[in-house]
């Protein structure tokens, strides 16, 4: 799509149903040129417009509609975390028509992740009733690694390559699958489109300043709302509490620095553990475990959320958001880690900006609706 019809799906993604005349108005766009993107767009089955709903009306022609067609129109969202690619079609407003799962390893190349992606998304597209051609105008890719810029790749020093930054990952990855889906295609890190999706849709809707906490099986990140806007720094690092230092003595580790919060979450707090059980645990067993009731489990958990919530407090006196979000996918074991947030933000950070820090609502859809909320924000500022 053309980038005035980016504009127009945008925003009637929000907006629901409006007339041309309001279209131009809210868009700032001229009479033929309403006329000709709405033209396109039912052409290719996007839009469809339609008499307006009974009601009071001035007298002369009826009045007509512009909408998207049917369930509106659907983006591929694709989130990749420890070689599990899960994908899902889904409208503007984050309702999720189709889905399907697959893998893929860290050491593919390009080519194939682009394959990985591209046959998930036509099998989620192929149950959602939604083609590639006429149903699908975008395609996201959340990824739990810093996203480099176009063109380059991270890296943690001369001859070392960020360890959990997977090889099919450089800048070049959204203009690979856009060249093989047709459509438009960004990509996020995961943190962000979590951010994204419970500040619009979930736990942080109607608050301008919202930090998320993303936690996995090798991951730790933050999203950062602030007025409004997706933080995202220089590099695309804004965020990443995996490499903030913890341990003075700590373990180098791939990012060049020593003692990284990430070493400490992912490995000691479970090598702590692991003696106490005949089974080895990974993060997903210990949500799992501390879900069912296990005590010494929630209680690592806990202190999960401690370790976590240090270098939050210091962001809270810092930047002075309005809450903290945890991640809802974690499941119900998440009530443990936001305890153990709440209460070290509460210990350490300056009273007056010691935010409220809740569980967020969205589980393991927000990166559905952070991605929705993105195309919104996108699409809406892309120039005619």
């Amino acid at each position: 799509m053309r980038a005035v019809q980016r504009r127009v799906v945008a925003y009637l993604g929000q907006a629901g149903e409006c007339s041309r005349a309001e279209l131009g108005e809210a868009l700032g766009l001229p009479k033929g040129t309403v006329a000709g993107v709405v033209a396109g767009l039912v052409e290719l089955g996007i839009v469809v417009e339609r008499p307006a709903a009974p009601g009071p009306r001035a007298a002369g022609r009826p009045a007509r509609v512009v909408a998207l067609a049917g369930a509106g129109a659907a983006v591929g969202v694709v989130t990749v975390a420890s070689g599990r690619v899960r994908v899902s079609v889904a409208t503007l407003r984050g309702e999720v028509l189709g889905a399907a799962e697959g893998v893929l390893e860290p050491t593919a190349g390009q080519a194939t992740a682009v394959e990985v992606f591209a046959g998930l998304i036509e099998s989620a597209a192929a149950r959602a009733g939604a083609g590639l051609v006429t149903g699908l105008v975008a395609v996201v890719v959340g990824v739990g690694s810093p996203v480099p810029p176009p063109g380059g790749r991270g890296s943690g020093g001369a001859g070392r390559r960020w360890e959990f930054v997977p090889v099919w990952l450089d800048g070049a990855l959204a203009a690979a699958v856009r060249a093989r889906t047709g459509v438009e295609a960004l990509v996020e890190n995961d943190a962000n489109l979590a951010a994204l999706g419970e500040w619009r849709f979930g736990a942080g809707r109607g608050r301008s300043d919202v930090v998320l906490l993303k936690l996995g099986e090798r991951a730790v990140g933050a999203g950062l709302i602030l007025g409004g806007r997706l933080i995202r720094g220089r590099g695309g690092f804004a965020g990443e509490l995996a490499h903030v230092q913890v341990r003075a003595d700590g373990p180098v580790c791939s990012c060049g620095g020593r003692g990284c919060l990430l070493h400490a979450i992912s490995t000691e707090l479970l090598e702590l553990a692991q003696p106490a059980y005949d089974e080895r645990l990974t993060f997903a067993s210990v949500l799992r475990l501390a879900a069912a009731g296990d005590i010494g489990l929630q209680r690592l958990l806990a202190d999960v959320g401690r370790l976590a919530g240090r270098p939050l407090a210091d962001l809270c006196t810092l930047l002075d958001p309005e809450i903290v979000v945890v991640d809802g996918s974690v499941g119900a074991a998440g009530a443990h880690i936001v305890h153990g947030v709440a209460e070290t933000i509460e210990r350490h950070a300056s009273p007056a900006m010691a935010a409220a820090v809740v569980a967020g609502e969205l589980a393991e859809r927000a990166d559905v609706f952070g991605a929705a909320a993105l195309l919104r924000h996108e699409w809406s500022r892309s120039e005619v």
